[in-house]
């Protein structure tokens, strides 16, 4: 949904909201700026940790048969 509404795939701090608080984000219309100020605190101290260590693109896994053991 996030990169249908968006067209992009997120960043750190949007992958930690669309885990940790999905419902909210997406009623904000996947906005950071509009989260909650408790919220984007925690997602930039997730952003902060990835960085720290070694960041890199974010990648979602593919939620296919062949990913999926014993289907």
């Amino acid at each position: 949904m996030f990169e249908k509404s968006t067209g992009r795939p997120p960043e750190p701090v949007e992958l930690y909201l669309l885990w940790n608080k999905p419902g909210h984000f997406e009623g904000v219309g996947y906005r950071v700026d509009k989260v909650s100020r408790v919220y984007r605190a925690r997602a930039q101290r997730f952003h902060n940790l990835y960085q720290t260590m070694g960041g890199g693109p974010v990648m979602l896994p593919a939620l296919t048969d062949e990913a999926v053991p014993n289907r």
